[in-house]
């Protein structure tokens, strides 16, 4: 079915809206705008349910937060297959994490 701009928006938003959530919850640890920010970007791209079971929430509520920039460059693989675009985006994700 098609939808309209607006309606694709809503969506968006929505969905941001609960990666956003899903960050601040799972990640008390985080202690800047642009952690939550690159851990929201992960939840929205990856679940929020692989947040809940990763290394990378682990290492961020120990605020061992080297470690855990370092963990998103794991979570590049779809289907087994390593991905190029996942490899940019989780190093965007990381850069951001880090304050870079």
């Amino acid at each position: 079915p098609d939808i309209d701009e607006h309606t694709a928006e809503e969506w968006l938003k929505a969905d941001m809206a609960r990666a956003v959530r899903a960050a601040i919850r799972l990640c008390p640890g985080a202690e800047s705008p642009a952690q939550l920010a690159a851990l929201a970007d992960f939840a929205f791209n990856c679940g929020g349910g692989n947040l809940q079971v990763s290394t990378l929430r682990r290492k961020v509520n120990r605020k061992d937060y080297l470690a855990a920039e370092a963990e998103f460059a794991k979570w590049v693989f779809a289907r087994g297959v390593k991905l190029p675009g996942l490899v940019r985006r989780r190093k965007a994700e990381a850069r951001v994490f880090g304050g870079h």
